[in-house]
């Protein structure tokens, strides 16, 4: 595989051009993924994870016979092929419609079982299966395979939640009157359990009907029809929980839409968020026309909103959502669009290679790719445009240990892009915690310096147990990318303060070996700090105290002198002991 890389395209924001030196919109690049060699064939339906490192693909043979499952790795430029029979062998076969997790490392994908050497094929039903690609361990394994009472196949995708854990897909047989009936299935890959659920209106009125899951597994969203009569499609969401599906193509009064929800659906990560095709006119408030648009529904509030501009040329196709919820990508008349659902924004790339279909997003929205006809020289390529790193504000650390009145500790704060105007992080805690500072500035000039922010633990003399406290990271600028950002919390993990002890075997030792015990806070490291006023000696050594909070250690090479020694643990000092050496007595 090769990837040929355009010049950097011309932004645009809902057909207004942006001057590609704006600070915190850089021009995205497209890149195109075509085979290599003589004869290779046609490249479609790709995949990609969060960072654009791998994308999973179909290549067809130029025969006609097999249609293989690829995964591209960009930094090393090979590419491995996904369907590999059960001794790891890879197989021509005909399969389609990848879809990887978000980092790459598994696949999913339909085939054809007897091509990739599944027993039983002869048996109606169960000549195709759905199998998932480990890429660290070079393996495929079957996830589902067809029967006489549950057919599977390439016609409907089977879906993989980000995390690489569950995957989802539509059986079907034949019931009365020949006409198909449909269910909804959820497999546990780490368990190898599946479970076919009670969710309804699944029959499928289209091909490659899509579904999407959720991280956890919870909820899978599909476009589906009561049954085989019904003269509308919907698109409804599947909750395991509940045990139900309801509608999600719904009016602002919660009514059915009054047209047909058809094509691809998408779910964030948590569920909350679902985009979809719609040619119904009454899901929000001032539609007008009755071309098919895009929507995005938010199940936490019950509200619908818009993404496609009323004026789209075009009927859009390809929808697909980041996994966070905020990014909905589509595509229409040749155009590429991803609506930002926080700052309200579409950037769109019109150039060569732009006229898209099996569009998809990864996590964070910086990288798109989507199957296109329109690459220069290229019968059928795979582009990826990558947007450049997101405006957001990166922390060193959401977790920091301490100890009441103890050391403090330290995370650092930076932003991915540069702002079009100043942000300020706001920094706020509780009674718990002091901080060195309440506020970070970053400018357009050292926005890419990592600030410091200093917390400790105050020692409040109460007895709590293990317990925690929040630092609030709170973004404000007049830069509506940062502006939207929701604020970033650091966890503190508080341990009570425990003052370690120093116990001497004697005020007055006659021996240059002196042993100590003590006390300090389980498995804290303890420094040992012995300076004698007489001379000046001095030494500092470390021990590590028990899961019970005791300690030892035996200090040798003291010389004759008065010498104070303390232990330090966790920031905490313990008092000063004094011990009289005098070697001189012991001879």
């Amino acid at each position: 595989m090769q990837f040929f890389i355009s010049s950097r395209q011309v932004l645009t924001l809902l057909g207004v051009a942006i001057a590609t030196g704006a600070a915190a919109t850089p021009a995205p690049i497209v890149s195109f993924l075509q085979p290599l060699g003589a004869g290779a064939g046609l490249i479609s339906a790709p995949s990609v994870s969060p960072d654009g490192r791998y994308i999973a693909y179909r290549q067809d043979n130029p025969a006609g016979t097999a249609n293989d499952i690829y995964l591209y790795d960009r930094v090393t430029g090979t590419a491995s092929q996904a369907n590999l029979t059960s001794g790891g062998a890879p197989v021509g076969a005909k399969c389609d419609l990848p879809v990887a997790s978000n980092d790459g490392l598994y696949v999913v994908f339909a085939c054809n079982s007897a091509q990739m050497g599944l027993p039983n094929t002869q048996l109606p039903g169960a000549g195709q299966a759905y199998f998932v690609y480990d890429r660290l361990k070079n393996k495929t394994e079957v996830v589902a395979q067809g029967s006489q009472s549950a057919y599977v196949g390439l016609s409907n995708p089977i879906a993989l939640s980000a995390n690489g854990r569950y995957a989802a897909y539509r059986t079907w047989t034949n019931g009365a009157n020949n006409v198909a009936i449909y269910s909804l299935v959820i497999r546990d890959l780490v368990n190898k359990t599946s479970t076919v659920t009670p969710a309804t209106s699944t029959y499928v009125y289209l091909q490659q009907a899509p579904t999407s899951i959720s991280n956890d597994g919870r909820y899978v969203v599909y476009a589906g029809k009561s049954n085989g009569g019904s003269t509308q499609e919907d698109v409804l969401v599947f909750d395991r929980v509940a045990g139900a599906s309801s509608l999600i193509n719904v009016t602002p009064a919660g009514a059915r839409a009054n047209g047909s929800s058809q094509g691809d659906v998408a779910i964030s990560e948590d569920g909350n968020f679902i985009a979809f095709y719609s040619n119904g006119t009454n899901l929000v408030a001032s539609q007008t026309g009755t071309p098919r648009r895009v929507f995005l529904r938010e199940r936490s509030t019950g509200k619908t909103e818009l993404i496609s501009p009323m004026n789209l040329v075009g009927t859009p196709a390809g929808v697909a959502l980041s996994g966070d919820g905020r990014y909905v990508s589509y595509a229409s008349n040749s155009v590429l669009y991803v609506y930002d659902r926080l700052t309200k924004k579409t950037r769109n790339v019109s150039s060569a290679g732009a006229a898209a279909v099996s569009t998809r997003i990864s996590r964070d929205g910086r990288y798109v790719v989507y199957q296109t006809s329109q690459a220069p020289g290229m019968t059928r390529a795979i582009a990826l445009v990558d947007f450049g790193a997101r405006p957001g504000l990166s922390l060193s650390s959401y977790n920091l240990s301490l100890t009441e009145g103890g050391a403090a500790g330290t995370y650092s704060a930076v932003l991915n892009q540069v702002p079009d105007y100043d942000v300020t992080v706001a920094l706020s805690t509780n009674a718990q915690l002091s901080l060195a500072r309440s506020q970070l500035t970053f400018t357009p000039d050292n926005w890419s310096v990592p600030q410091i922010v200093s917390v400790q633990a105050l020692n409040d003399g109460i007895v709590e147990g293990q317990h925690s406290a929040i630092v609030s990271n709170t973004v404000s600028s007049n830069d509506i990318e940062y502006g939207v950002l929701k604020s970033q919390q650091v966890t503190v993990a508080i341990s009570d303060a425990i003052i370690p002890t120093i116990v001497l075997p004697a005020g007055t030792w006659t021996s240059p070996e002196l042993p100590l015990v003590g006390t300090a806070a389980p498995n804290a490291t303890v420094m040992l700090t012995a300076v004698n006023r007489t001379t000046g000696w001095l030494t500092s050594v470390t021990t590590v105290a028990d899961a019970q909070g005791n300690w030892s250690y035996t200090l040798t090479g003291l010389t004759v002198g008065v010498v104070d020694l303390d232990a330090q643990a966790d920031g905490l000092k313990s008092a000063v002991q004094t011990v009289t050496i005098a070697l001189d007595i012991a001879q």
